[in-house]
């Protein structure tokens, strides 16, 4: 098994977790950033670091994802003899989305003949700050060809 193929199996997780009751998985694991040592192109690693990012509008099930990934992590060292450590280094409460506020928007939009399309995201932005002190919601934007989070991420007006 290769490091890709690990990665793979920790980002497949990520969409094995589903909150009791839900019609859809709503959690989100992101490999974003790796740290390959001595990170030669020629060398076999010795050790490989990496974030995983967690995210849910739940705390139980980004919780169990958590676990999950530890877990399979923990069993792919053990297939392989090599040691596996964790770290958590943050852990967020989510922040519920105000019923009133998200029927504001969609009434918003369909007066401008946009369909709302409900997206449950674990997304914090300001309303982690923001959220535990007044009710809160957000508004999703589409970006060209889907990109986000990325220097080539771009949103108009004029779609």
């Amino acid at each position: 098994m290769k490091l890709p193929q690990v990665l793979q199996i920790l980002e497949d997780l990520g969409h094995k977790c589903e909150h009791p009751g839900a019609l859809q998985y709503l959690e989100d694991s992101t490999v974003g950033k790796l740290h390959v040592y001595p990170n030669g192109a020629n060398v076999i690693p010795g050790k490989v670091s990496m974030i995983v990012d967690i995210r849910d509008i739940y705390a139980d099930t980004s919780n169990e994802l958590t676990r999950r990934i530890i877990q399979e992590a923990e069993r792919i060292a053990d297939d392989f003899g090599v040691n596996v450590n964790h770290k958590q280094n943050l852990e967020v409460t989510p922040v519920p989305i105000d019923e009133e506020r998200k029927q504001l928007l969609n009434q918003t939009l369909e007066k401008h003949d946009i369909q709302p399309v409900e997206i449950p995201s674990g997304a914090g932005h300001d309303i982690l700050i923001v959220g535990h002190h007044i009710p809160v919601a957000m508004l999703f934007v589409n970006s060209k060809n889907g990109v986000s989070h990325n220097p080539e991420e771009w949103s108009s007006l004029n779609v």
